[in-house]
């Protein structure tokens, strides 16, 4: 908002003594931090949830008006590429990621919400946003390849999607990831 003609604005030094304990020009603080993404992040959808974090996230059929509806009716923060969505009443917590580089993205949102001390990586699934529970070999034996059968015997799936994670050729690569973004804060 800007100031027009005939707004009136009392200005008072803090010497004064007005309480202005009532007045806030902020949203309070989330208790809890989730995230919703607008359709150019899915590359940060990901970091966040290999991160552990809350993310929905689906690069097809978020419209403008659902995400601002998401982040205000589950007090989410909403991430975004586009200014005018942050413009809109609905949003209250948003951020607007100004890089393109997914690593860089990642490390922005780290910084901008202080995220570096409540990191818990591969708590999530990197499809569907589902917490991973820990399960036993032989109850996903028959869905594994046959190489996967005989070198690994530690699993997780998804509970929403029942995507099945073990420690793979990928694990190394994800965790050097997260040490480097560890390692920038």
């Amino acid at each position: 908002m800007r100031i027009q003609d005939r707004d009136n604005i009392n200005v008072y030094p803090i010497s004064a003594g007005l309480n202005t304990s009532s007045i806030s020009v902020r949203p309070k603080p989330l208790n809890v931090i989730r995230f919703v993404l607008d359709i150019h992040l899915g590359k940060l959808a990901t970091s966040l949830r290999l991160l552990g974090f809350d993310t929905l996230y689906r690069n097809d059929d978020y419209g403008d008006e659902q995400l601002a509806a998401i982040s205000s009716s589950q007090k989410r923060i909403l991430l975004t590429r586009d200014q005018g969505l942050l413009m809109r009443s609905l949003v209250t917590h948003g951020y607007y990621v100004r890089n393109t580089q997914p690593q860089q993205q990642i490390l922005a949102v780290m910084r901008r919400f202080d995220l570096f001390t409540v990191v818990s990586p591969f708590q999530r699934c990197l499809r569907c946003n589902g917490l991973l529970t820990s399960v036993d070999k032989e109850s996903v034996i028959d869905q594994l390849p046959a190489n996967i059968e005989l070198q690994i015997h530690e699993f997780h799936r998804c509970q929403d999607c029942a995507q099945i994670y073990w420690k793979g050729s990928h694990y190394t690569r994800l965790q050097n990831f997260i040490d480097e973004i560890m390692g920038r804060e």
